[in-house]
């Protein structure tokens, strides 16, 4: 999970909030922490206190990078065969990964998970069953430190070939079985997102 702390001054404890938008309210210049890094960690009345901030913790400090808040969307693209719940995973770069992909300006979510759903497997009819909630993931990117919100939806499609995206380097499409599928992915927020899900989609498809 990654906070957000606006730069205090000295010898104010460390402060951090649970959103960009809380942060926002405090300060135009804004650091973010690796939660796993911080020591002492507790919720106050503000937000968030750390007894120790290691400067490793922060992502954006050397040389400091300003927020930029970036918004997408993407699916577990879900089928059931007989008694095995199946997830349609994407080979990108080398890695296992969930389709997904950035809102244009002003899009709503459900429709940019359709979209690029769509796009990346080479299918144009999936359908949003249910949200499965956000991820959140940071990243540097020409001078700026991208903080992006994930939206996931759960859908279904008919569809029975696919066309990976060559131009998103994806080279394959592949129908996995559920805990297979939360194995192979190849990042830990996936993973992890992947794992908290898990009854909710199990659940769906009794």
């Amino acid at each position: 999970m990654l906070l957000f702390q606006p730069v205090l001054p000295a010898p104010a404890p460390p402060l951090f909030f649970a959103s960009l938008k809380q942060a926002r309210a405090f300060s135009a210049e804004i650091l973010v922490a690796d939660a796993r890094l911080l020591q002492g960690l507790r919720a106050t009345t503000m937000g968030f206190e750390a007894d120790h901030a290691p400067l490793e913790a922060y992502l954006n400090l050397r040389p400091y990078a300003p927020v930029r808040a970036v918004r997408a969307a993407g699916g577990y693209v879900v089928r059931k065969e007989q008694e095995e719940v199946d997830l349609l995973l994407i080979r990108r770069r080398g890695l296992w990964d969930l389709p997904k992909g950035k809102c244009d300006d002003d899009e709503g979510r459900k429709l940019c998970a359709q979209r690029e759903v769509g796009e990346e497997i080479g299918a144009s009819d999936a359908e949003v069953l249910l949200s499965l909630g956000d991820t959140l993931h940071g990243y540097l990117d020409k001078g700026s430190y991208c903080l992006k919100t994930t939206r996931w939806f759960l859908m279904r499609t008919v569809a029975t070939t696919f066309t990976p995206q060559a131009e998103e380097d994806i080279t394959e499409v592949e129908w996995v079985p559920w805990e297979e599928a939360g194995r192979r992915l190849g990042f830990d927020t996936l993973r992890t997102h992947h794992r908290l899900v898990t009854p909710l989609v199990l659940d769906a498809f009794q």
